[in-house]
């Protein structure tokens, strides 16, 4: 005969009743899970990508006749600068920040070159379309080479 065929019988403290209800603990822990993890994925900052927007893409040269010779290049996946007498500094694009200010974007683009990191600020406004101007110089439009 079974254990529980015996009336007046103990039942076994290691045999869990079946009817018994052990689901909320789980679904406490899972929502736990479920928070944690939604908590780390906005965390993230999502506004800060790789991805260059398609309006910076390009060459940009500046009028500037102290600039004459510099060039800022901006492609997918990296940032030249031209200083001049043909020397070249390129980086590695790693995050691109965006911040909108009134009619202007203010773009950080952050590169590695040969283990050391840089940034460049820019502004980009809706007004003048295909210019730029760096945010350490202002006053300096650069445009977009067509």
């Amino acid at each position: 005969m079974k254990w529980e065929s015996y009336p007046g019988e103990e039942k076994s403290p290691y045999r869990k009743n079946p009817t018994e209800d052990h689901s909320k603990p789980r679904w406490f822990w899972i929502f736990i899970a479920t928070s944690f993890c939604v908590i780390l994925i906005l965390q993230f900052p999502w506004a800060s990508s790789r991805d260059v927007p398609s309006e910076l893409i390009g060459t940009w040269r500046t009028s500037d006749p102290n600039y004459a010779d510099r060039f800022i290049e901006i492609d997918r996946g990296s940032v030249s600068f031209g200083t001049g007498q043909a020397t070249l500094m390129n980086g590695f694009i790693t995050k691109v920040a965006t911040f909108r200010e009134a009619s202007r974007t203010i773009y950080t683009i952050f590169y590695a070159n040969n283990g050391e990191t840089g940034q460049c600020s820019l502004y980009f406004s809706d007004e003048e379309e295909n210019t730029i101007h760096l945010k350490n110089q202002p006053a300096i439009a650069w445009v977009k080479e067509n």
